[in-house]
């Protein structure tokens, strides 16, 4: 009898977990999930960059093509400068400067049967554009060519 009571009292101690099991098995279960967070926060924060980054050169496409309308009205300007601000969100600076300036090639008039000088004066710029948008500043460096 006292065989029994000893062989029922095993069988009941080994249906559940023991607490070192649970807290192995609750430590492991804590690590997936921040793990799983972990990877979902930076995914998310990615993602944010790259949509605001693709914003930005969304804008600034626009900006140059400001600028190069500016630098081709100059004249006879050798350096230049600007600024402004689109929708309150981003603002921009640039500088400009001629690298090398040269006239258009000679150009064989077969009415006349002369060469013409080249009429055009080419100019090469460098320039210099500092673009902020949300506390973030972007530089950007090209060169243009007008006449």
């Amino acid at each position: 009898m006292t065989e029994m009571k000893l062989s029922n009292r095993n069988q009941i101690a080994q249906h559940g977990f023991t607490l070192i099991e649970v807290l192995v098995a609750s430590f492991i279960l804590f690590l997936v999930i921040s793990s799983i967070t972990l990877i979902y926060r930076n995914a998310i924060l990615s993602s944010s960059k790259a949509e605001s980054a693709i914003e930005l050169t969304a804008y600034t496409q626009f900006i140059i093509e400001k600028v190069r309308i500016d630098i081709s009205q100059a004249g006879d300007i050798e350096q230049m400068s600007g600024s402004g601000s689109i929708s309150n969100e981003i603002a921009y600076q640039w500088e400009a400067a001629v690298l090398s300036q040269s006239r258009s090639p000679s150009e064989y008039m077969a009415s006349t049967g002369q060469v013409e000088q080249g009429k055009h004066l080419l100019k090469y710029w460098r320039i210099n554009l500092q673009v902020n948008m949300d506390g973030r500043q972007k530089n950007y460096v090209f060169n243009e060519v007008s006449w």
